[in-house]
């Protein structure tokens, strides 16, 4: 008797969001996920095989979660920067919950809908009524694109970055070949006197340690270009996630 309660009350005919969102005009246009193993990532149900080709952190659930993450980021920066300018006396209790209010799975659902994520899902055809008749399941499925269409900027970005940077570090590289032929020019002794042996020693030194720095820059550069890749990715929804629930 439970379990059909709650059945019930899972149940997207039960879900009075749904209404209210269809009666908002004018929502933001979905944003597409440009990058085609990402797309089938966020619309591929756990109950179909992704295969090897899509890293387990682009799964289903994992984009999900990622995408819950990037909601939960901007609802918190929403009613900080705008709620409580409007609201100035609204105490962080209150906040807290309008939060949760926000990114509650009616309301997610309510946008999936919307936005005919369940028509987009491939899934299993046995389990297609039961999924996507739950509030909770196409709540899911919004934050599952949202996901993947951050990591779809993100890898937009990235790329985009480190072609920015291959050019940088290409004349890097040309100016270390020059600087290479001169530090040649210097110990062999073309060019000045042959150094001391204690000098010779410590230009070797300096000489081993330049492939770890190199690696090191290289890390330090990767490292730098997915952080501007993520933070690049996040503004670039702002738009259209504030659109969206400054309207709902």
């Amino acid at each position: 008797m439970t379990k059909a309660k709650s059945n019930s009350l899972d149940d997207i005919g039960n879900n009075p969001f749904t209404a209210i969102v269809d009666k908002i005009a004018d929502l933001p246009k979905l944003p597409a996920i440009k990058d085609e193993a990402l797309l089938k990532a966020a619309t591929t149900h756990p109950s179909i095989p992704l295969g090897d080709d899509i890293a387990a952190k682009y799964s289903y659930e994992r984009l999900s979660f990622s995408g819950e993450g990037v909601l939960f980021t901007f609802i918190t920066s929403l009613i900080q920067d705008t709620v409580r300018e409007a609201f100035r006396d609204i105490d962080a209790e209150s906040a807290a919950t309008l939060r949760s209010r926000l990114t509650s799975p009616p309301v997610l659902s309510a946008i999936s809908i919307h936005y005919d994520l369940p028509k987009k899902l491939i899934i299993s055809r046995h389990l297609t009524e039961m999924t996507c008749r739950s509030i909770k399941s196409t709540a899911d499925m919004f934050t599952a694109y949202l996901g993947g269409l951050f990591y779809s900027l993100e890898r937009e970005f990235f790329t985009q970055y480190r072609n920015e940077g291959g050019t940088a570090n290409n004349k890097k590289k040309e100016d270390g070949a020059r600087e290479g032929k001169k530090r040649t020019k210097l110990n062999d002794g073309s060019s000045r006197p042959a150094l001391q042996p204690k000098d010779f020693n410590r230009t070797i030194t300096n000489t081993n340690m330049t492939p770890e720095r190199n690696m090191l820059d290289l890390a330090n550069e990767i490292d730098q270009a997915r952080d501007q890749a993520s933070a690049q990715a996040y503004i670039q929804l702002i738009p259209f996630l504030r659109a969206l629930f400054c309207k709902c």
